[in-house]
């Protein structure tokens, strides 16, 4: 059996609000396997969208947002760890084709909520949106993820919400 919880931009927009999730998911692993689906952090879609414009100045306070994020919900070397691959995320965007900039957000968030539950002790695996659904193809959309599920240990699953990828890939 699978529980399938979906949380939007306000429901991770901080990290009290994504120790709620966390607490929220946690409570569902107990009946089964998890299928978490989770938008960008509040308000960061729509600087996304203001850097694909070419108005980069918001990337320093967004970047800023997600460490901050970080600093409270980790310690140590997972800190650390999840601040360079915050980093590493925020140097893919800045050299990202403007068409994909905006999916960034979804990426920056379940890469966090992911590590953090694995961090936890849960077996939990992100797995990639872009990959799985497939833009206007739900027959392929259902295989693949299908596959992705029976393929995994995990308990959890961890995917972007917003993003897909389209028959060519």
């Amino acid at each position: 059996m699978y529980s399938v919880l979906k949380f939007g931009g306000s429901s991770v927009a901080s990290a009290t609000n994504i120790s709620r999730v966390l607490d929220i998911v946690g409570g569902e692993v107990k009946k089964g396997r998890v299928i978490l689906v989770c938008s960008a952090i509040s308000g960061c879609t729509d600087a996304l969208l203001q850097m694909a414009a070419g108005e980069m100045a918001g990337m320093n306070g967004l970047l800023e947002r997600h460490l901050d994020i970080v600093r409270r919900l980790f310690t140590r070397a997972e800190r650390r760890a999840m601040e360079k691959a915050v980093r590493e995320l925020f140097d893919a965007l800045k050299e990202a084709p403007d068409e994909e900039k905006v999916t960034y957000g979804e990426l920056l968030s379940t890469t966090l909520i992911a590590r953090k539950l694995s961090c936890d002790g849960h077996r939990t695996l992100w797995l990639d949106s872009r990959k799985l659904v497939v833009k206007d193809d739900l027959p392929a959309t259902y295989r693949r993820i299908e596959k992705a599920l029976k393929a995994s240990t995990a308990d959890i699953f961890v995917a972007p919400g917003f993003i897909c990828g389209t028959p060519e890939g």
